[in-house]
């Protein structure tokens, strides 16, 4: 399969409608990991759609950063996710995680990136839920 060109109209695409969706989708997942006693954690997307290169058949790549994967499970990080090892789909484009240790970002495999702030997106849900009980 040959790369869409940069500004493609599948490109524009996943850019606006795809990837507005994936922090709620990770932070949907990210309460089960806090559930399940994994340590905090932050994302990464990563791949050809953060290189503006996405083709059709591209997922969303989303590294799952942990300092150490010491004590961590990771079968039962990637049972979590079922069995096709994909969060989900978003509008029929897969969302796929992959957890690394926090050395990993070190990597020349990340020369691009960008980093998912779930942090603001769990006070604003906080936030909304207070927002909610108060009424």
């Amino acid at each position: 399969m040959s790369e869409e060109a940069p500004g493609s109209i599948f490109t524009r695409y996943i850019e606006k409608e795809i990837l507005p969706l994936v922090p709620e989708k990770l932070l949907q997942f990210d309460k089960t990991l806090d559930e399940k006693g994994f340590p905090s954690r932050r994302y990464i997307l990563f791949g050809s759609v953060v290189k503006s290169r996405p083709r059709r058949g591209s997922d969303i790549d989303v590294g799952v950063f942990i300092d150490s994967l010491e004590g961590v499970s990771v079968s039962e990080f990637y049972d979590l996710l079922g069995e096709s090892g994909r969060l989900c789909r978003i509008k029929g484009i897969p969302l796929e995680l992959t957890l690394f240790s926090e050395d990993g970002l070190e990597s020349s495999f990340f020369e691009n990136y960008r980093e998912i702030d779930i942090e603001s997106l769990k006070m604003a849900a906080e936030t909304e839920d207070w927002k909610k009980k108060k009424k």
